[in-house]
C-alpha cells in the first residue's frame, strides 16, 4: 500500500512537467524493481522516458571462503 501512497504524491509534480500517468507508472515500476536489486531496462523508443531508467545495481563483491 505505501508504493500506492508515493505515486499519488510523485506524479501530480511529473504531470505539471508534462509526463502522462502511464510514463510515471512505468517510472515507478522500474525503480521499484532497481531497488529490489534486479537490473532494470525500459524498452521504449520515447527518450524522455528512457531517461527514467534506473542505473544498474552494482554488484557486490563476494568474499571467499577458506
Amino acid at each position: 500500500m505505501p508504493e500506492k501512497i508515493l505515486m499519488a504524491r510523485t506524479w501530480p509534480a511529473l504531470a505539471a512537467g508534462g509526463t502522462s500517468i502511464g510514463d510515471a507508472t512505468i517510472k515507478h515500476v522500474a525503480e521499484y524493481y532497481a531497488k529490489a536489486g534486479y537490473a532494470v531496462e525500459i524498452m521504449t523508443g520515447d527518450q524522455g522516458l528512457k531517461a527514467y531508467q534506473p542505473i544498474a545495481p552494482i554488484p557486490r563483491p563476494r568474499r571467499r571462503g577458506g
